[in-house]
C-alpha cells in the first residue's frame, strides 16, 4: 500500500516497502522568520511587519537575530514545531530535517510552490516516513494560510491598532492531517510562545486536556474514580497512529486572533477581529473540512470535523459568521460565558453554553461549501476566574452558592469535553443525541464525587 502511494506521485521514491521521503520548499528565511515568530523568546520583541523591500537588509536582520539568539536558530525553531506536528499527528516513525539546500531524494515539490525569487535563501523540509505524502500537501497549505494571518497583522499595525506587547503567532506544532476535532479559541497567551514554545502549553488548554482524558470511556463510571484515568481507550486501534499524546489530536486550535498577548489582553482585541476573516475562513477550510488526505488521495466521505467554540468572543464570532441554526440548550443555566479575561458583550445574543449550531466550511477544493457542527462552551479559564473569587480553596469549605456555581461550570465543561471526544471519534453520529447522552452522564448523582475532585484539582490554582 505504502509503495503504491509513493509510486503514484511524480518525483517520489520508495526505499523498501514502507519508507517514503518528501522534499518541501518552505520559503525564504526572511518570510519564515515572520511565519514562525522567530526568535520565539521574549528578549526579542518585534512587530509583525518587519519585511523590508530591500531583501538584503531583511536577510541581514534575520542573521543578526540568529547571532544574538542563544537558544535556537531559525532552522531549529522550524524543525521544533514541525516535529511536534508530525508527532501529534501520530506519525511516530517519521522524521523531519530542515536544510538550506534541496536534498536530491523523495517527492520534489519545488516546481509546485514558488515562494521566493532567491533560491539561495530557501529553506527545505526533508520528511521521511508515512508523514511524507500527507505533509507534502498539508504543509504548503498551512504556510499559505499563515501568510494571510501575517498580512492581516501587518495591516492592523499600519492602521495603528497594534500594541507593543503583541506578537504574531500561528498555531504552530499542532496536528495538521490526522486530528479529530477543532477547537475555536480567542488568542494564544504570550507565554506559550515566549516561554514554552508550545501552543498547547497554556493553563486553559492543559485543563481541557484533563477533561478530555476524564471522558475517555464509559467504563470510568464503573471503575474507581480518578482525575486522570488511563488513556489507552482514546488511542486509535492501528499501530501506525500512535501519537505523542492521545488528547493532542482533539486539540487542533484555531484562534480568531493569531496574536500572542498577555492573558488579560482580550478586551484590547475587539477592533482587529475583522482583519482576520480571510485567515479564519481559510483555517476552517484547512482544519475542519470534510475532505482529508489519505495516502495522497482525497477522502470526501469523512464528515466535517466537529468544532468546540470556547468563550464569549468566540461565541459572538460564531453568531456573526452565518451560524445556521441552533438547538435549545438541553442543560439550561444562568451561568454566563463572560469572564474577566474577555470583553463585555450583549446579553441578548441567542447562543448559550451547550448550544449546538452549524457554520459553513469551504472544502479544500473550493468547489463547494459544506458545514459542520459547533458546540458552544465556556472558555476553559472561566473556572479559574470563578475559583479565584471563592472564599476557600476546597469545595467542602465553600458556601452553598459558591459550590453550586463551581459545580455548574465544571458539569458544563465535562459535558462539552465528552461531546468532543465522542463526536471526534465518530463524527457521523447525531450530535443532538450525543449531547443529550453526555448531559445525562454527567448529571447523574454518581458523578458528583468525581466532579468535586476535579473542582479541587483545577478551580483554585490562581488563588
Amino acid at each position: 500500500m505504502a509503495a503504491d502511494i509513493v509510486d503514484s506521485i511524480p518525483g517520489a521514491e520508495s526505499f523498501g516497502s514502507s519508507i517514503k521521503q518528501a522534499t518541501i520548499p518552505l520559503g525564504n528565511r526572511v518570510e519564515l522568520a515572520e511565519l514562525f515568530s522567530f526568535p520565539n523568546h521574549s528578549s526579542h520583541q518585534r512587530s509583525p511587519a518587519t519585511n523590508s523591500n530591500d531583501s538584503s537588509h531583511a536577510q541581514e536582520s534575520v542573521d543578526a537575530k540568529e547571532q544574538h539568539n542563544t537558544e535556537m536558530s531559525l532552522e531549529q525553531t522550524i524543525q521544533h514545531y514541525l516535529t511536534s506536528s508530525i508527532l501529534r499527528d501520530g506519525y511516530s516513525e517519521s522524521s523531519i530535517h530542515i536544510a538550506k539546500s534541496k536534498p536530491k531524494i523523495g517527492i520534489d515539490m519545488s516546481n509546485k510552490h514558488d515562494y521566493s525569487n532567491n533560491n539561495d535563501d530557501q529553506l527545505y523540509a526533508s520528511i521521511s516516513g508515512n508523514a511524507a505524502v500527507s505533509y507534502s500537501q498539508a504543509l504548503p497549505q498551512f504556510l499559505k494560510i499563515g501568510k494571510l494571518g501575517l498580512q492581516a497583522c501587518q495591516q492592523a499595525q499600519a492602521d495603528g491598532l497594534w500594541r507593543e506587547n503583541w506578537r504574531f503567532f500561528l498555531p504552530l506544532g499542532l496536528p495538521l492531517t490526522r486530528h479529530w476535532t477543532v477547537e475555536l479559541l480567542h488568542f494564544p497567551p504570550s507565554y506559550t510562545l515566549e516561554e514554552d514554545q508550545d501552543y498547547l502549553a497554556s493553563r486553559s488548554t492543559q485543563r481541557w486536556k484533563q477533561l478530555l482524558t476524564v471522558n475517555n470511556s464509559d467504563e470510568n463510571k464503573q471503575t474507581t474514580k480518578t482525575v486522570q484515568p488511563d488513556l489507552v481507550s482514546l488511542s486509535p486501534k492501528d499501530d501506525d497512529q500512535k501519537g505523542d499524546e492521545p488528547t493532542d489530536r482533539f486539540q487542533a486550535i484555531i484562534d480568531i486572533v493569531p496574536i500572542a498577548a498577555p492573558s488579560s489582553d482580550g478586551k484590547n482585541m475587539k477592533d482587529v477581529y475583522t482583519y482576520f476573516q480571510d485567515y479564519i475562513s481559510a483555517s476552517l477550510a484547512f482544519w475542519a473540512s470534510n475532505t482529508t488526505t489519505t495516502g495522497g488521495q482525497e477522502d470526501s466521505t469523512q464528515k466535517a470535523k466537529p468544532i468546540i467554540a470556547f468563550g464569549w468572543p468566540v461565541k459572538c464570532w460564531v453568531e456573526a459568521n452565518q451560524a445556521q441554526h441552533h438547538c435549545k440548550n438541553v442543560y439550561p443555566t444562568s451561568t454566563t460565558l463572560k469572564n474577566n479575561e474577555e470583553e463585555n458583550g450583549s446579553d441578548t445574543l441567542s447562543l448559550e453554553v451547550l448550544s449546538l449550531t452549524r457554520i459553513p466550511i469551504e472544502t479544500t477544493d473550493n468547489n463547494h461549501a459544506s458545514s459542520t457542527q459547533v458546540l458552544i462552551a465556556n472558555h476553559p479559564s472561566y473556572l479559574y476566574n470563578a475559583g479565584k473569587r471563592m472564599t476557600s480553596n476546597t469545595i467542602r469549605s465553600l458556601g452553598e452558592d459558591e459550590c453550586t456555581l463551581l459545580e455548574k461550570i465544571m458539569i458544563q465543561d465535562l459535558i462539552a469535553a465528552r461531546w468532543q471526544v465522542r463526536m471526534g471519534l465518530e463524527p457521523s453520529q447525531d450530535p443532538d443525541r450525543i449531547l443529550q447522552e453526555c448531559c445525562e452522564f454527567w448529571r447523574d448523582a454518581s458523578s458528583l464525587e468525581e466532579i468535586h475532585a476535579l473542582i479541587n484539582a483545577q478551580a483554585f490554582i490562581l488563588q
